[in-house]
């Protein structure tokens, strides 16, 4: 497990979380959204600075061994939050900003092996986040 030298704390901000049935709705559109690049999607309460992490369940069998990643979300966290808005308002940045919270769970547990394809999608979000400024 990559996450084992970050030191996560549970989040007690249950109050900033989003409700059960739109956390519901929201992994419903996570796991269609990232279709077979993850396993599952959950709500964790392992995070509290990060928005989202990778865990990986090793599936064995005799002959055959898959590792299947699972996305796990704080429900808490601010970037979550305003992915849950985007979906219904701006799917098109809704899904750029998913992307973009997988690869960097993905980076963050040594799983990415080459970022270079997300650096148009960063100037994009980039550009946009200054369109108001």
């Amino acid at each position: 497990d990559h996450y084992k030298e970050e030191k996560f704390e549970e989040s007690h901000s249950a109050e900033n979380r989003l409700s059960s049935e739109v956390v519901e709705d929201l992994l419903a559109w996570i796991r269609n959204a990232l279709g077979s690049r993850v396993a599952a999607v959950k709500v964790t309460p392992r995070l509290d600075s990060h928005p989202a992490m990778i865990t990986v369940l090793e599936m064995g069998a005799a002959r055959h061994f898959l590792r299947m990643q699972q996305l796990e979300i704080n429900a808490g966290h601010t970037l979550v939050k305003k992915l849950n808005q985007l979906r219904i308002d701006q799917p098109d940045l809704a899904q750029m900003l998913l992307d973009q919270i997988y690869d960097n769970a993905m980076i963050t547990a040594g799983l990415s092996e080459d970022p270079r394809p997300m650096v148009n999608r960063l100037n994009e979000l980039l550009a946009r986040a200054l369109e108001k400024h």
